[in-house]
């Protein structure tokens, strides 16, 4: 089978949304399997149509500016958003792209990819309820409020899987160590790590085994980094590391090398993974002055990481 034909095949039968948009912001392309999945329709209806008719109507002004930041050559990863399907009911979508540009490097448009993440919101929503629960209980017992305020704080900055800093608990902490840095000409790094190829772990042997694997890695990054260091899941099948007091690029390199060499063989429910990363590094003050600047950097260069193939370690750069 040849390298185009076994191409085609993968775009038509993918679950995910497979995409493209002109520079107008028109669906120039969609694989059938990923709009009949998504949207409920055939791919033909959309083409030519422009893709915020599709966004949910409180989003549309949001997303078509974020849509003007990737033609203007900015890479977005992971934008959560929700979209209308053809019986009117909305679908969470976790959503992907980068800037389309021609043969002489003109920006022409956008293209990526989408997935349905409905039932990871459905499940964070009952994570807030089981919190909601937790509080009224708390109130009702004095005696046992302590212990109870104390649940809530973990299920609220903690990640219910691996019990590492959740990205809420990672944005606190990055804004304080970004203050003592300020105060006292301080450098500080953030460190994104994302596993590759990890969506064949759960395609072959499904969720159970993927969560094993993922709490797996997170045990071993755990002995890559110190304690005044914060390592956080930063969502999915992502990590973040914050080193809050670096002298130099040097010192970054020697955490994420060593991030690397803890991944590799891992033993999950009696078989064999093995999982490599791309690591992306952006550094205060050199590459951003704020937290939501850094962990966007950080962002862009774990896709450069992964378009030299994978298990790569990248800085951010200009």
């Amino acid at each position: 089978m040849d390298e185009l034909r076994l191409y085609r095949i993968i775009l038509e039968t993918s679950g995910e949304l497979i995409w493209s948009l002109d520079a107008a912001g028109r669906w120039t392309s969609l694989n059938a399997a990923g709009a009949r999945r998504i949207y409920g329709r055939e791919a033909a209806e959309l083409i030519g149509r422009p893709f915020i008719e599709v966004v949910t109507p409180e989003l549309r002004e949001r997303d078509y500016a974020l849509f003007r930041r990737v033609l203007e050559g900015q890479p977005v990863s992971e934008h959560e958003t929700r979209h209308l399907r053809s019986d009117g009911n909305a679908i969470d979508l976790s959503f992907s792209a980068v800037p389309l540009r021609d043969a002489q490097g003109s920006l022409i448009g956008a293209a990526g990819t989408a997935r349905d993440i409905s039932e990871r919101k459905r499940a964070a929503a009952a994570l807030h309820e089981s919190v909601a629960r937790l509080r009224v209980a708390a109130d009702a017992a004095d005696a046992a409020r302590e212990t109870c305020e104390q649940a809530m704080r973990t299920l609220a900055y903690h990640d219910a899987l691996t019990g590492l800093p959740n990205r809420r608990l990672l944005d606190d902490r990055l804004a304080q160590a970004l203050h003592v840095a300020q105060r006292h000409d301080r450098k500080l790094s953030v460190m994104l790590i994302d596993l590759d190829d990890f969506k064949q772990v759960n395609d072959a042997w499904g969720h159970p085994a993927g969560d094993a694997a993922l709490r797996e890695v997170a045990q071993r990054l755990a002995g890559c980094v110190r304690r005044a260091d914060t390592l956080a899941r930063h969502g999915g099948d992502e990590f973040a590391i914050l080193l809050p007091d670096v002298q130099a690029a040097a010192d970054c390199s020697l955490v994420a090398e060593k991030a690397l060499r803890s991944l590799g063989e891992i033993a999950v429910g009696g078989r064999q993974v093995t999982l490599g990363a791309s690591i992306g590094i952006s550094l205060y003050p050199a590459d951003a002055g704020d937290g939501e600047a850094l962990l966007r950097n950080a962002d862009a260069a774990v896709y450069r990481a992964k378009q030299r193939g994978g298990n790569q370690i990248e800085f951010f750069a200009r």
